[in-house]
């Protein structure tokens, strides 16, 4: 419910005073409010070889542009521990420090592959954080295909990214760039570290000013919150729904428009087939009670036609005596 960094304070503040041999006690007031800035920050944590990351992020894409110049956009990548994935050799770098579970099963690709991806695209925003979100959308036609990794650095040089800054960058993140099996990696490590102390487990998932954004990542609720992150709400927040409508993705409204559209023609289909069995049930009893009726009727002529043809005959009967 508190930051980790909070609740190390709590504990060494605690220990402290058990050291001095002081058992006061401890008031914690504990306040829901959301932390607030003049710019905010929010971390998308992804991985380069889940498609569901990219797919929210390009549904995000015309509002985190919205507010570009407003706010800190920081991707980043979830690296999992080599004791956590089978087949460590294959899916982790750096002595099974740093790993990703196999995108394509009996593909070609592998975990190392998805994490040295991780590792080219942080270094993409640290040379170029304006262009990463277009980087990011362009990835999407590159996720799991054989050539990744030629795909990726092929959209560096579309976009005009200094392809060697970010090579670079790569390579000099390895504490021996000769030997990246065994050899430790800094961005890999100080990414890790955090992910461990974001403390969560599945993906794509979003921090706005160090705390998490709950529920699915709906693009109108995750603008919402992003303009209540602000001490004093942009201009840019206030922009009409409608407005917002017409510059959304396709997969925003239109898909929820069309989620609308099957709900009410279910709905028509199921009145109508309703009021048809009605009428068909209504006709069915209302011929099964005639038939009935005309059976009880049958019946009940004839035994009176028997009970007087009875009478008849003991009164002839009588008469002959």
């Amino acid at each position: 419910m508190i930051p980790k960094r909070s609740g190390e304070a709590l504990i060494q503040a605690i220990e402290a005073a058990e050291r001095r041999d002081q058992r006061t006690p401890v008031a914690i007031a504990v306040s829901f409010d959301w932390p607030r800035n003049d710019r905010p920050v929010y971390e998308v944590w992804m991985s380069s070889g889940d498609p569901n990351s990219y797919e929210a992020l390009a549904r995000f894409a015309s509002r985190a542009k919205q507010l570009a110049s407003r706010t800190t956009l920081e991707p980043h990548f979830v690296l999992m521990d080599g004791a956590k994935i089978s087949s460590a050799v294959e899916n982790c770098v750096s002595k099974d420090r740093y790993c990703a579970p196999d995108p394509d099963g009996r593909g070609p690709l592998t975990g190392k592959d998805i994490v040295i991806q991780d590792l080219w695209q942080i270094c993409v925003y640290e040379q170029a954080s304006s262009k990463f979100l277009d980087y990011a959308l362009g990835f999407q036609s590159c996720i799991n295909k054989a050539a990744m990794q030629s795909c990726g650095e092929a959209l560096i040089h579309q976009l005009g990214i200094d392809y060697s800054s970010v090579a670079k960058c790569v390579q000099n993140s390895w504490e021996d760039s000769s030997d990246p099996e065994t050899s430790d990696n800094l961005i890999l490590r100080n990414e890790r570290q955090l992910f461990i102390n974001r403390g969560f487990s599945s993906w794509p998932q979003v921090f706005i000013n160090e705390m998490p954004f709950g529920g699915d990542l709906n693009p109108v609720r995750l603008f919402d919150q992003l303009c209540h992150s602000f001490n004093t709400r942009p201009p840019e927040c206030d922009t009409p729904e409608d407005t917002l409508r017409k510059s959304a993705d396709p997969t925003d409204y239109k898909a929820q428009g069309s989620i609308w559209m099957i709900v009410v023609l279910i709905v028509v289909f199921a009145l109508v087939f309703m009021g048809a069995f009605y009428i068909v049930y209504r006709r069915i009893v209302k011929r099964e009670l005639a038939k009935e009726l005309s059976v009880q009727v049958n019946q009940t002529v004839s035994n009176y036609v028997l009970m007087n043809e009875k009478r008849v005959r003991e009164q002839q009967q009588k008469d002959q005596a």
